[in-house]
């Protein structure tokens, strides 16, 4: 005789399928372009100006995205670039990298499904805010590693592209009553899904085989104080993502914006004077990239 599932049965089934759901449409993603892995390699290695620029040629997304970035102040700034030769010529080691991170990165932000563009657009934004200001705390701040600190910082949210079409559907609560809760989004998140969009994106950059430094940042952007490896670099992508909150009056994600009381912060060294700097310079940031990063 087949037994009735009670009422916390038939939940707990309905949880545990919709956490396998969202988990396979993670790893459904396709993978990090094999493109980005081999300019990369090039750029750090003995390859020709015109062997990168063929191969960031044979990747259209890639080559279009370089070239609209390097139109951009941050990265153009002072030179006339009007081919891809021009960037790789004039734009070469850390700063082509980061542009063909960024424009390998996009098509996952590219929010084709119905009613996500906008919403995806400004994640991805935010995203490259969070990178661009990573980076410049990381040198600051005199850390060793600014480009992984720029690379994790430009992937930290891309759980969110998978788990924000769930969100939509089972997190009922609005923005003001999330606000209003004291709680954390990833812990809403993780009461509601089974997973939050860390953890997700931590599976998602190491299925990408990014280096460990980056999958513990990714996964622990929120939480730096429990990353794995290099805890430093996790605060520091933690802080950036927290100052482009701000700049945004974003706060729901980790509650009120208070640096002074921020063990993080404090850790850190971040003083009023380098939270001022990355300020000033991040809103010069989002008016260039309002501009050029959603042509």
């Amino acid at each position: 005789m087949i037994r009735e599932l009670d009422e916390f049965e038939v939940k707990a089934l309905h949880y545990e399928l919709l956490l396998k759901d969202i988990i396979a449409t993670a790893e459904k993603l396709p993978a990090f372009p094999s493109t980005a892995w081999q300019v990369m390699s090039l750029i750090k290695g003995t390859g020709s100006n015109e062997e990168i620029e063929r191969l960031i040629k044979s990747d259209p997304i890639i080559s279009s995205g370089v070239l609209a970035l390097s139109q951009s102040g941050h990265y153009g700034r002072n030179f006339a670039i009007g081919s891809l030769l021009d960037a790789v010529l004039v734009l070469k080691g850390e700063k082509l990298i980061e542009m063909i991170l960024a424009a390998s990165a996009s098509r996952y932000f590219a929010g084709e499904i119905s009613g996500q563009e906008m919403h995806h657009r400004r994640l991805w934004l935010h995203s490259v805010a969070t990178a661009l200001t990573g980076e410049r705390l990381a040198r600051v701040l005199n850390q060793k590693k600014p480009l992984t600190v720029y690379t994790a910082a430009l992937l930290h949210d891309v759980g969110k592209t998978v788990l924000d079409l769930y969100a939509k559907i089972y997190l009922h609560a609005s923005l003001k009553q999330l606000k209003q809760s004291h709680s954390k989004l990833i812990d809403i998140e993780k009461k509601a899904l089974g997973v939050n969009h860390q953890e997700l994106g931590e599976l998602i950059v190491r299925r990408w085989k990014f280096p460990a430094d980056v999958v513990s940042a990714v996964g622990s952007h929120h939480t730096p104080e429990a990353a794995p490896y290099e805890q430093h670099i996790a605060a520091t992508v933690y802080a950036a993502n927290r100052i482009v909150n701000a700049f945004d009056q974003d706060d729901v994600a980790d509650g009120p914006f208070d640096p002074d009381n921020d063990p993080i912060f404090q850790k850190l060294g971040i003083n009023d004077i380098i939270l001022k700097q990355m300020q000033n310079q991040l809103e010069v940031d989002m008016d260039d990239m309002n501009m050029f990063l959603l042509t």
